[in-house]
């Protein structure tokens, strides 16, 4: 339906039995009411400023919400109907309007709680996991559709060129994102919210993949990160109930959780309208790795402190040094024969020695045989000339008695 207040409209007649108790915002509030559905088909809910917060930013869904201009009497723009029909625009983004000049619950307009470009009309901004993007021209030029041969880039655009492109700067902000940790600053970044940490021991297949952005579209309040063991030391992977494997990450959630504390300091907090105290805390998921598993797990750790280990300081990431190993050099054939033949020739050389050592000791052990020889000779010459000497002293007692 064409939303506009026209003679043709359904709302004709509603808005006609409005005009005279009512002003001409109160009119086109009752318009879009009537019209609640754009061109494409997409409900479009009218956001009162009171319940803001719970209905989009606490919302799991994406939205895109139209501030209402009071100079138009068209609520919401013809780009914004057109670009809901697009083929890029994201099924589920939610569409609504708000009168982003009234009064919040803390007393401050929309345009100002949310640092709003009000130069800009018409006033549109996206809502993903409570994370606020404005569109802007800028934004809109760098995140052009993807020219293609039925929709090539016009260089004057049209009403339609214009809404392909706002459907492709919402699908860029309500896009998915997984950081990949490599230092603590980055790690520190995805604890700024409830931080739901996978753990790889290499880099993400992209099975793995699909089924965490799967995660990440349904817990958008959650940031989303994975760190490859395989290249980074954790603090906190010796604690892990398993280690990672190439077929089944770990999941970690790491969340700010309210310390414990004395019960006179809560009071005096409370007396100065303080902010509580946080403390890190970090629970490990223990199941297989499927997407339902996964699931419940997030649901309940999001929204329980039971079996929530409170951390004493936070976690840190730095780079897995390697092994210091002296480089192995594979010998080629040349080189095996060189070293064969010094092995052979050492082993002669070897053998020679042993050779010449032990005719040294033959010839030493045949050197003292022949000394024990001459001694025995001469033992024997002695002996001789003393039989000789008894000889001639028994002729010469001979001689005398004769």
């Amino acid at each position: 339906l064409d939303c506009r207040v026209t003679r043709q409209s359904p709302c004709r007649a509603a808005v006609e039995t409005e005009r005279g108790e009512t002003k001409m915002r109160h009119t086109l509030l009752l318009a879009l009411v009537c019209c609640a559905s754009l061109a494409g088909g997409a409900e479009v809910q009218t956001l009162s400023p009171e319940t803001l917060k719970e209905t989009v930013f606490l919302d799991r869904q994406p939205w895109v919400v139209v501030c209402l201009s009071g100079s138009k009497s068209d609520p919401v723009h013809d780009v914004v109907g057109k670009a809901t029909a697009a083929a890029g625009f994201p099924s589920d983004v939610r569409v609504g309007v708000l009168n982003c000049r009234a009064k919040l619950p803390s007393g401050k307009t929309a345009i100002v709680r949310l640092k709003l470009d009000d130069n800009i009309e018409p006033l549109i901004f996206v809502v993903a996991g409570g994370e606020v993007t404005q569109v802007t021209p800028n934004g809109l030029n760098k995140h052009p559709p993807k020219a293609t041969a039925k929709q090539p880039r016009e260089l004057f655009p049209s009403s339609k060129a214009h809404a392909r492109s706002l459907a492709a700067f919402v699908a860029f902000a309500t896009e998915v994102r997984v950081a990949k940790i490599t230092s603590d600053k980055e790690l520190s970044a995805c604890l700024a919210k409830s931080c739901a940490l996978f753990l790889t021991a290499q880099d993400v297949s992209s099975s793995q993949q699909t089924l965490i952005d799967k995660l990440g579209a349904k817990f958008r309040h959650t940031r989303f990160a994975v760190l490859n063991l395989g290249r980074y030391e954790f603090s906190l992977e010796s604690k892990l109930p398993a280690q990672p494997t190439r077929q089944e990450p770990r999941l970690l959630l790491l969340r700010q959780l309210e310390a414990v504390e004395a019960e006179e300091k809560k009071e005096e907090k409370k007396r100065a309208k303080g902010k509580a105290a946080q403390q890190l805390g970090a629970r490990a998921y223990r199941g297989d790795w499927s997407a339902g598993g996964m699931e419940g797990f997030m649901t309940e750790a999001l929204g329980s402190e039971t079996d929530v280990v409170r951390l004493k300081q936070p976690p840190s990431v730095r780079w897995r040094s390697a092994k210091k190993t002296e480089p192995t050099v594979t010998p080629s054939k040349g080189a095996k024969a060189k070293a064969g033949a010094k092995d052979a020739a050492a082993e002669a050389a070897l053998r020679e020695r042993v050779r010449r050592q032990a005719m040294d000791t033959e010839g030493n052990a045949g050197m003292f045989v022949e000394e024990e020889e001459d001694e025995d000779a001469e033992d024997d010459v002695e002996e001789l000339q003393i039989d000789e000497d008894e000889d001639e002293g028994a002729e010469a007692s001979q001689r005398d008695e004769l």
